[in-house]
């Protein structure tokens, strides 16, 4: 009786073969775990605790920058007027520019010199509260002024007192980081970054390179987000051939890093065909060590995850993987 023969086995792939490293000197980064807000978390956590503000105010100011996405959601949520620090400053304080007029619009509008209105004031976090004291220290006059009655909400807060707030909604402990500060925070020195789908658009793929086409798109990709810091490292699964128009790019649009990653294959047909992508990241952070690996492609993002154990964010869904470090 024959038997039909066994398989040859797939040879395993050696992954740290397959990635080249800017530099070998720069050591490896030490695990931490890592404490991540996303947009996402925080208009949840703004509803879980609409009920502590939703009665007695007359209008919300969202201290800049990073209060007014929060001033915006809980001034929508309670139908009250939203109201700049400008015209706070000016006594300017009914919208005309709006067609939700409510109750409160109505109140507001109507209200006389002599009324003293209450006021909420959101930021999205406070730590050391210089943003809360600083608005204190510029908007003195009107504080001192008698008219107004101020309350203010910060939605994270440290794990240490925060007097300079009287409200908060969650304590989120150190470190920490929020999504929409995290490519401006200097802990992104340890942060390894995806390139396409984060810093610029994913581009054609390389099979469609009919004269040139992907080279000249990696050369000229429109830039999607410039960080404000220098990144612990870009890996990236652009072949290693294009690491000079890849540089080029990176260095016109002023994007910092200690490292950049590049898979060392033959032919983008080599890499489909291998299939490597999330693999390839994953080795890399579970050698180089870090905070976070920034992630675009949601699939390669929970592997990456799984793979490691360790925190992973992905853009394109907003979703952070705590992982298990």
């Amino acid at each position: 009786m024959s038997t039909a023969p066994t398989p040859a086995a797939t040879p395993a792939i050696d992954l740290r073969s397959l990635w080249h490293r800017t530099t070998e000197t720069v050591p490896p980064r030490p695990a931490q775990a890592l404490n991540m807000r996303t947009v996402a978390d925080m208009h949840t956590t703004i509803k879980k605790h609409l009920h502590r503000v939703s009665e007695g105010y007359d209008f919300v100011v969202g201290l800049p920058r990073s209060g007014l996405v929060p001033g915006a959601l809980v001034a929508l949520h309670l139908n009250l007027p939203l109201v700049t620090l400008a015209d706070l400053a000016t006594g300017k304080l009914t919208q005309r520019d709006t067609n939700r007029w409510g109750r409160a619009h109505h109140r507001l509008a109507r209200a006389g010199a002599d009324a003293v209105l209450n006021v909420l004031v959101m930021d999205d976090t406070i730590n050391t509260g210089a943003a809360i004291r600083r608005f204190r220290a510029t908007h003195a006059e009107t504080i001192n002024s008698g008219r107004y009655r101020f309350t203010f909400v910060a939605i994270y807060k440290a794990e240490h007192d925060a007097p300079d707030a009287d409200l908060t909604f969650e304590t989120v402990p150190g470190p920490r980081v929020f999504e929409w500060n995290m490519m401006h925070h200097s802990m992104s020195d340890g942060f390894l970054c995806d390139l396409d789908g984060v810093f610029c658009p994913d581009g054609p793929p390389e099979n469609s390179n009919d004269g040139g086409l992907y080279e000249n798109y990696i050369l000229n990709a429109p830039l999607k987000l410039r960080p404000s810091y220098k990144l612990g490292a870009i890996v990236t699964s652009r072949l290693e051939k294009w690491r000079g128009q890849t540089r080029e790019w990176l260095a016109r649009h002023e994007i910092n890093y200690d490292e950049l990653i590049m898979l060392d294959l033959p032919t983008a047909e080599r890499r489909r065909q291998l299939q490597l992508y999330g693999r390839y990241k994953a080795d890399v952070y579970a050698a180089m060590g870090g905070r976070l690996f920034v992630e675009s492609d949601s699939g390669q993002a929970h592997q990456i995850a799984q793979i490691t154990g360790r925190p992973v964010f992905c853009t394109d869904t907003g979703v952070f993987l705590k992982g298990k470090a």
